[in-house]
């Protein structure tokens, strides 16, 4: 009865540890090194099968695995063996006069294991590396040529140890870093391991050996927030594109809302901030009035240029939006940058550089820096959200329409919302009391488990 009562006291005591384990991890529980047991104990020598990892493709030979664990060729010329982690290869026996296990003819292998992303993660909070946060990495023989997750190439070919007997990449581990590219369900990844030519006649010895590991990625940069004048990639559109796929004049005082580009050349070149890698000026396409009969004219007044961007799988109260503040970027107009609203709440502006120059501010020829943030502008939004850039025309002495014109450099972070494909329903307090007791002791059991997993 007293054991009991002291399981019970330490349900009760671990309730607040064991929400917060589950709302701020995501642990990949079946992501496994090579050559393991489903505890994350390396298999014993010669052991046939690895149940975590399939050769789903080889140049010729067989496809069944072998573990090398410990003991015989290729030892020690690969890496020694540890407790974390195994070498496998092809359970092949080899032509004269390379006769042992692990061998294979010369070409590419493909390497394949799944893991699960379950339905109450963020994908985009997923990092699995191998060396970069903990020890371990990627070692083969001869050359990785490449990792795959999901299909897509996200680690390039490994060029070390290049010699003319081809790759000897068995000695060490290589770090690997893969932070993007997750689905939520199943995904794969594939380590593509080439067996170089060997200078004796027949197979020869190829393996691969992988000690890696699931930690969280906590923020990340907002996809959808693009610069002004740029191209899905973010590279600069064409001098005089017509249209900004990713900004619109949604307010003129007259003439033309069609927007056109100017990233090189042209008037109001050189007096405007001269063109970079990173953004364009855009504005209406007016070819104005006499005697300023040029590209982007307009008459005197306020323009709107409104952009949209997504916090789909965002936490909207960690955003900080943000323009030379600590890197390079800011907006620059012409004539004056009067507001930028977020959401339709005003949250930075106006600047009154060159405030009181009868011809009107120069505010045209460098950036100024902004920066929007979500504690002290709290009106970001979960999904579609816009950001308005209002941009004053001043009074041109020459009368007639005259130039205007926008340039923004931004970049926008925020954390990644953990439960971002999930609704937290309420439940009776007996209810919790029991369900997430039951959590806390299972947790506590495997974590014991995790500990010798990776």
């Amino acid at each position: 009865m007293k054991r009991l009562l002291f399981v019970a006291a330490a349900v009760m005591v671990c309730l607040p540890l064991a929400a917060q384990s589950q709302a701020g991890s995501v642990y990949v529980s079946d992501l496994f090194n090579t050559g393991v047991d489903a505890s994350g104990n390396p298999l014993g020598n010669d052991t046939i099968g690895d149940s975590h990892y399939q050769l789903v493709s080889v140049p010729g030979g067989t496809s069944q695995i072998l573990v090398r664990s410990g003991g015989g060729f290729p030892f020690p010329y690969w890496l020694a063996p540890d407790l974390l982690s195994a070498w496998i290869g092809p359970n092949d026996l080899g032509t004269p006069p390379n006769t042992d296990d692990l061998n294979g003819p010369v070409g590419l292998y493909d390497y394949r294991t799944t893991f699960s992303i379950g339905p109450i993660l963020n994908p985009n909070m997923v990092r699995i590396s191998g060396g970069v946060v903990t020890a371990g990495g990627v070692s083969a023989d001869n050359q990785i040529v490449g990792i795959k997750l999901n299909g897509r190439l996200v680690v390039p070919a490994n060029t070390s140890n290049n010699s003319s007997t081809g790759h000897t990449q068995f000695t060490q581990f290589y770090p690997f870093d893969i932070t993007n590219g997750y689905l939520t369900g199943t995904n794969t990844l594939d380590f593509l391991v080439h067996n170089d030519r060997y200078p004796l006649p027949g197979d020869n010895p190829t393996g691969l050996r992988v000690e890696m590991s699931s930690t969280d990625v906590t923020s990340g940069t907002i996809p959808t927030l693009f610069n002004t004048g740029v191209n899905q990639f973010g590279q600069p559109l064409a001098n005089d594109h017509l249209g900004d796929p990713h900004y619109t004049l949604v307010s003129v005082p007259g003439g033309t809302s069609q927007v056109m580009v100017r990233s090189a050349g042209g008037f109001p070149f050189p007096y405007w901030l001269g063109p970079d890698s990173a953004s364009a000026w855009i504005g209406p396409n007016d070819p104005g009035t006499t005697p300023n009969v040029d590209d982007l004219n307009g008459p005197v007044g306020p323009y709107d240029y409104q952009t949209t961007f997504n916090l789909t799988g965002f936490d909207p109260t960690s955003v900080v939006i943000s323009g030379g503040i600590s890197g390079p970027g800011g907006w620059s107009t012409d004539n004056q940058g009067i507001a930028i609203l977020l959401n339709g709440h005003q949250v930075w502006g106006p600047n009154n550089y060159d405030n009181g120059d009868p011809a009107g501010h120069a505010q045209y020829a460098q950036f100024f820096p902004f920066s929007i943030d979500a504690y002290s502008d709290p009106y970001f939004s979960t999904g579609i959200n816009t950001l308005d850039f209002i941009v004053n025309n001043d009074y041109n002495p020459a009368g007639g329409d005259n130039p205007t014109g926008l340039r923004v450099e931004m970049t926008g972070t925020a954390n990644y919302a953990a439960l971002a494909n999930s609704q937290i329903i309420p439940e009776p307090l007996s209810v919790i009391f029991f369900g997430t007791g039951l959590v806390a002791v299972g947790g506590f059991v495997a974590r014991r488990r995790m500990l010798r997993k990776v």
